[in-house]
């Protein structure tokens, strides 16, 4: 079980070291030689940063899971790029049917929860282990006020209106996600064209990321993603020099 402890005057809550160090997992870059861009990625996960993505809602993000998620990937590469999409978090529950209140509402809960769960995190690790080659990135500040992004999202857009393949495809995974999110909330009632906006607005920033970070980079998941990833070749017939990935395991 997870310990707790209050400290400071403040009396912030932290998450206990020893419980932490009994209870932790191992980071396992799963060996997927047979697609191109994860080649890529496990090619150059020593010599470039890596960006992870905690997505808002998901329970695979528990604290015990983060910390060795961040500390697991911090030892294997350079710098780590940690990224909470919790502006486009808001999709997800338009997609659902909520009012567009109670899914700012929703949305912005959810994504408090999993940032307070990643500050503790990351205290721990600066405080207790030194580390300190990783930055939590903004959304709001270094991704949706990016010229580069928003030109990305434009492109994709208007090639997800054109392409009636692309569209299919993206509505599929969206339709997939928004079910599974179903499961433990309420479904008022699939909003696809509100749904397909969250996983859409990420292979724009996939597509857009090394002028948006400014570097190149090899983005991770926990999840094989493929999905779309063909189609931002025809938009993008360049991407393939700078596209990498690589699915993590914790064990």
């Amino acid at each position: 079980m997870i310990c707790k402890a209050l400290i400071d005057i403040g009396f912030q809550e932290r998450v206990c070291v020893t419980d932490f160090y009994l209870s932790q997992k191992e980071v396992i870059i799963v060996q997927n030689n047979h697609i191109e861009y994860y080649q890529s990625g496990l090619k150059k996960l020593e010599h470039q940063p890596m960006v992870v993505g905690l997505s808002p809602g998901n329970g695979f993000y528990s604290k015990e899971n983060i910390l060795s998620l961040v500390k697991g990937l911090c030892s294997l590469v350079p710098k780590l790029l940690i990224i909470i999409p919790d502006v486009i978090h808001v999709h997800n529950f338009r997609g659902m049917g909520y009012s567009e209140e109670l899914a700012i509402k929703k949305a912005g809960d959810e994504s408090r929860r999993l940032e307070n769960r990643l500050t503790h995190v990351t205290s721990l690790l600066t405080k207790e282990l030194n580390l300190d080659n990783f930055h939590v990135l903004d959304w709001q500040k270094d991704i949706e006020e990016s010229q580069s992004y928003q030109r990305s999202v434009d492109k994709i857009l208007t090639h997800y209106h054109a392409n009636h393949s692309f569209r299919t495809c993206i509505e599929a995974v969206s339709n997939r996600y928004i079910e599974s999110k179903a499961k433990h909330r309420t479904l008022i009632k699939l909003d696809i064209n509100q749904a397909v906006m969250y996983y859409l607005k990420e292979l724009a920033l996939f597509a857009s990321m090394p002028n948006v970070i400014g570097e190149h980079t090899t983005i991770s998941y926990h999840q094989l993603w493929q999905d779309g990833i063909p189609y931002l070749e025809e938009i993008y017939p360049s991407i393939k020099s700078h596209l990498s990935l690589v699915q993590y395991q914790l064990e």
